[in-house]
C-alpha cells in the first residue's frame, strides 16, 4: 500500500471486507487522477439494473464482474457517441429504411421529386411541432 496516497490507505482501512469486493481501485500515474469506481457482480447489476443506469447518466463508470472477475465496464455516452442509437430508433418506428450499400452514380442523373413549396413548408412545420 505504499504506492497509495495516505487518503486512499485510510479509505481503504475504513471499507470491510465484504465491501472492498464492491469497490475497484483505478490507480493511474498521478494521484488527481486516481478514482474509486463501482464495480458489481451480474446477479446484483439485474437486480438492481435501473440504480446501476441512474448512476451511469450520472457520469459514473461501474465495472461488472462474473463471479468476482472484471469481464466489463459500464460507461456513459458521450455526446456524439450515439448517433447509430439515434437512426436505430428511427428504423425501428418506421420512420425511415438504411441504405444497402453505396449510390449509384445513375442516382444523381434522376429526376428531383416534384413536390410544392407549400406541401414542404406544411411537412416541416409539422416536424418542427411533433415533441
Amino acid at each position: 500500500m505504499g504506492s497509495l496516497s495516505p487518503t486512499l490507505e485510510a479509505l481503504e482501512a475504513r471499507v470491510p471486507c465484504r465491501r472492498k469486493s464492491f469497490m475497484a481501485i483505478m490507480a493511474t500515474s498521478s494521484w488527481p487522477e486516481r478514482q474509486l469506481m463501482k464495480s458489481v457482480n451480474i446477479a446484483e447489476l439485474k437486480d438492481r439494473l435501473s440504480l446501476y443506469l441512474s448512476r451511469v447518466k450520472a457520469g459514473e463508470e461501474i465495472v461488472i464482474r462474473d463471479r468476482d472477475r472484471p469481464i466489463a465496464r459500464l460507461v456513459p455516452l458521450r455526446k456524439g457517441d450515439d448517433d447509430d442509437g439515434q437512426l436505430a430508433v428511427l428504423v425501428a418506428k418506421g420512420l425511415i429504411r438504411l441504405g444497402e450499400g453505396p449510390l449509384d452514380d445513375e442516382f444523381w442523373s434522376l429526376p428531383a421529386p416534384r413536390v410544392s413549396a407549400a406541401t414542404l413548408q406544411r411537412v416541416i412545420s409539422e416536424e418542427r411541432h411533433e415533441d
